[in-house]
């Protein structure tokens, strides 16, 4: 089971997912960020030595310090290690088409949530790590 981080400078949207996420997988670790800077920090840190584990990462587009596509580019940076291991999930509740556009032309990021992550939207894009009544 991998480790979902979450982060989104709405603490109520963390709260949310983690509960989304914690109730579909049976109990998946989750962590949560309000600040990009914070989750890139932990997932460097995380391969430090190597560890191979897969980790979701579901990155919120606007927010007000570092936005989800400048963390994109910080994390565009980080060794190969952890680029094969993070599979990064834009979150957006803008119905702008830009940012669904820019989410699935961009290299790292394997698909794009609308908000609010719900119970359906975690079993269509994550079905191998769905427990069957949760």
């Amino acid at each position: 089971m991998p480790e979902f981080i979450v982060v989104d400078d709405d603490g109520m949207h963390n709260i949310v997912c983690r509960k989304v996420i914690e109730r579909m997988t049976g109990g998946a670790a989750v962590r949560t960020y309000t600040e990009a800077l914070e989750g890139l920090e932990y997932i460097r840190s995380k391969y430090t030595d190597n560890s191979a584990d897969l980790t979701i990462l579901l990155l919120d587009i606007d927010m007000p310090v570092t936005t989800g596509w400048q963390a994109l580019d910080i994390f565009q940076k980080f060794p190969a290690i952890v680029k094969d291991n993070v599979r990064i999930y834009m979150l957006s509740s803008s119905l702008d088409p830009y940012d669904r556009e820019m989410a699935d032309a961009h290299p790292l990021v394997a698909g794009f949530i609308m908000k609010a992550l719900s119970h359906d939207k975690f079993k269509l894009l994550f079905p191998q790590y769905t427990i069957e009544n949760p």
